[in-house]
C-alpha cells in the first residue's frame, strides 16, 4: 500500500469479464454496489452461472486506462464505477460494462491516488479520497451534490497513510472510518450526524471499511481503527464496547468478518495475529486467537464454517477453532 501502483489495464478488464460471465451475459441483472459486494462479505449472490465458462482462462473483452490507485469497482445494471489518479488528480469514472466506453468522469478535488471503492445507493454514488474528501455524486452524470473534507470540516486527523475505508451507506447515513470510532453523515446533505473522539496519541489509520451487525434489535457498526475494534450504535454513534488492538506502525486494513454472532479480526506486522470474538452481548468475549492467519491487506471470506484468507500463502482456518489446515502455497 505504501508505493504508488499503476492499476493494471489487463487486471481491471479481467475483473469485469469474470463478473459478466458470472451473470451469463445478463448485465442488466448484475449487482455489485459496494466494496465486497451486496452484503459486504465478499460473496456474490449470483446463482445462474456456469463455472466452465472460465475453463482454460478468461478472454479479455476490452481494456481501458484508469490511472494510479487501489480502487475496486462497483456495478449497477450495465454501468461500472471506479476511481483512479490521472494527471495528479483523483477522478471518478463511469463506464459501460459491455464495451468499456466512458460515460462520464468527475474530479472531486483530491490530488492523491484513491484507496477506497465507490459505493452505490439509489441514484447516488459516494466516494472517499485518500486525503479525506468525501463526495456524493449523481450516478447518471457525475454531478457533485455535496462535498465534505473529513480533516478540514470535521477535525478528523490527517492520516499518515491516507483514508482507505470505503463509504458504508446504512439507512440515511454514510458511515466512514475516521477519528477513533467513526463518523456518520447525512447521505442527502453531507451534514454531520455523529462522530467519535479524535485520536490523541497519534494520527491513526483509516483503512478498514465499517461493517454492520444486529444486536438487541438495534444496528451497530464495527469500526476497526488504529487503537482497536469499536462497536457503535448506527443511529447515535454511542459506543457499545471496545476491543483493544494497538496497531503500532502497521495499519489495520482487513475488515472485521461477522457471522453467527461472532466477529473475526486479523492484522499483520506490529501485532500479527487473528482472533474470534463472541459479540452476542454488550461486550466482546475472546473465543480463540492464533497466528495461523495474519491478514495484512486482504479481508477473509467466511464460507461453510471456514475462513479463507491470503497472507504470504493461501490459508484456511476453521472458524469454530484456531486450527488451520496445512497451508498450500499459491503460485
Amino acid at each position: 500500500m505504501r508505493n504508488k501502483l499503476k492499476t493494471s489495464i489487463h487486471l481491471f478488464s479481467l475483473v469485469v469479464l469474470l463478473i459478466l460471465i458470472a451473470s451469463c451475459g445478463k448485465t442488466g441483472e448484475v449487482g455489485w454496489p459496494r466494496w465486497r459486494g451486496p452484503n459486504g462479505d465478499g460473496i456474490s449472490t449470483e446463482t445462474d452461472w456456469d463455472p466452465q465458462a472460465v475453463a482454460g482462462g478468461p478472454k479479455i473483452v476490452w481494456h481501458i486506462e484508469i490511472g494510479f490507485g487501489f480502487s475496486n469497482i462497483a456495478i449497477k445494471n450495465d454501468w461500472i464505477y471506479t476511481m483512479g489518479q490521472q494527471d495528479f488528480e483523483s477522478v471518478v469514472l463511469c463506464l459501460k460494462a459491455e464495451t468499456g466506453e466512458e460515460i462520464w468522469r468527475q474530479s472531486f478535488g483530491d490530488t492523491n491516488e484513491p484507496l477506497a471503492t465507490p459505493t452505490l445507493d439509489g441514484d447516488r454514488v459516494y466516494v472517499l479520497g485518500k486525503s479525506g474528501i468525501v463526495c456524493s455524486l449523481k450516478s447518471i452524470n457525475g454531478d457533485i451534490r455535496w462535498k465534505k473534507d473529513l480533516v478540514e470540516d470535521f477535525g478528523s486527523p490527517k492520516a499518515h497513510w491516507g483514508y482507505a475505508g470505503s463509504p458504508l451507506v446504512e439507512g440515511n447515513l454514510v458511515i466512514l472510518n475516521a477519528r477513533t470510532s467513526g463518523i456518520a453523515l447525512n447521505k442527502k446533505t453531507g451534514e454531520k450526524i455523529w462522530e467519535g473522539e479524535v485520536h490523541t496519541d497519534k494520527a491513526g489509520d483509516y483503512f478498514s471499511t465499517p461493517v454492520i451487525y444486529d444486536y438487541a434489535d438495534r444496528r451497530y457498526a464495527l469500526i476497526f481503527s488504529d487503537s482497536g475494534l469499536f462497536s457503535v450504535d448506527v443511529e447515535t454513534g454511542s459506543k457499545l464496547w471496545f476491543y483493544r488492538w494497538a496497531g503500532g506502525a502497521s495499519p489495520h486494513v482487513a475488515d472485521p468478518v461477522v457471522f453467527e454472532n461472532k466477529v473475526f479480526v486479523s492484522a499483520a506486522e506490529a501485532n500479527p495475529r487473528c482472533v474470534l470474538l463472541d459479540i452476542d452481548g454488550n461486550k466482546p468475549r475472546l473465543l480463540w486467537q492464533t497466528e495461523n492467519m495474519k491478514n495484512h491487506v486482504n479481508t477473509c471470506v467466511f464460507l461453510d464454517g471456514y475462513l479463507y484468507g491470503a497472507m504470504e500463502m493461501l490459508m484456511l482456518v476453521k472458524a469454530t477453532s484456531s486450527a488451520a489446515s496445512t497451508p498450500k502455497q499459491v503460485m
